[in-house]
């Protein structure tokens, strides 16, 4: 019913955590994982569903991934750059096809 619904109301999505960087690869709690957000997103372009992608990355520690954050202070902290880049590239990749425009940074400062 929700399906039915959603497709009689909506012409556009986006979904509102499952795209963001912990979330992605697992580290939320919540998160209903990679997989199950790219069947998702393979449901909504089978339907003609147009799809924003949020977001690739917010700049805050706060809302970086664990394995981000505990590089932070250290000398390993120059390895950040190439981490955020190669995240892009997987996510970007993963979702081809699936999404119709991103957001790139969410909240820069």
């Amino acid at each position: 019913r929700y399906h039915e619904v959603f497709l009689d109301l909506f012409n556009a999505a986006c979904p509102e955590n499952d795209l963001k960087w912990g979330w992605w690869h697992g580290a939320n709690p919540r998160s209903i994982g990679r997989e199950a957000t790219l069947a998702g997103l393979r449901w909504l372009r089978a339907h003609e569903i147009a799809v924003r992608g949020h977001v690739f990355l917010w700049p805050s520690w706060k809302h970086l991934p664990p394995h981000i954050v505990r590089l932070r202070d250290t000398p390993d902290e120059v390895a950040i750059p190439g981490l955020v880049r190669a995240h892009i590239a997987d996510i970007a990749a993963a979702t081809r096809g699936l999404v119709n425009e991103w957001d790139v940074v969410n909240e820069p400062f």
